[in-house]
């Protein structure tokens, strides 16, 4: 449990788990050292030989647990909404990679608004059919219904915005609300 907290918090706070090669000074090992200072147990447990649970790849793991749970949360929340809107924003990277960042944004029982980001999705090209089921999908994988989907927001480019074939035109043919 204290390793998952270790990585939580190193999270949160946009922290290096680990280094540059000597993983004796990341600061995760350095974060788990320090919370011996007052958890004996904790000190037993990491003189261990194996099964220690300290790894990259169990590190990893517990981040990728940890970041699906935050993305069902956001996904109930936006259900819990009476509708929603969808953002969506496209960029190809320096090694000529599509990248879509998808948000919602959605209002809650109190009438706050919330603006969360569920993804960033590497696409094969960013032409409008291509985005537009990878929204469907983005969609389908949250139990999101199209219908209720009140909004969309792109940038200017023809390929989301675009009043013919953009991603736009395509969802609102898809659900003309």
């Amino acid at each position: 449990l204290k390793i998952a907290e270790n990585i939580r918090f190193l999270a949160r706070q946009g922290l290096a788990l680990r280094g540059d090669g000597d993983e004796s000074d990341s600061n995760f090992l350095q974060l788990l050292r320090l919370r011996c200072l007052d958890d004996k147990q904790l000190t037993t447990w990491l003189e261990r030989k194996a099964d220690r649970y300290t790894s990259p790849s169990i590190q990893n793991e517990l981040i990728e647990v940890m970041a699906v749970s935050i993305v069902r949360d956001i996904a109930e929340r936006v259900r819990a909404s009476q509708f929603y809107a969808i953002m969506a924003d496209e960029v190809t990277d320096v090694s000529n990679k599509g990248q879509v960042a998808i948000c919602f944004r959605s209002v809650d029982s109190n009438l706050d608004v919330h603006e969360d980001f569920v993804g960033l999705y590497v696409v094969e090209s960013i032409k409008s059919n291509v985005l537009v089921e990878l929204l469907k999908d983005v969609l389908l994988r949250l139990n999101l219904s199209l219908n209720q989907c009140r909004g969309q927001c792109y940038d200017g480019a023809a390929n989301m915005a675009g009043s013919r074939n953009g991603v736009a035109a395509q969802l609102q043919q898809i659900e003309p609300r």
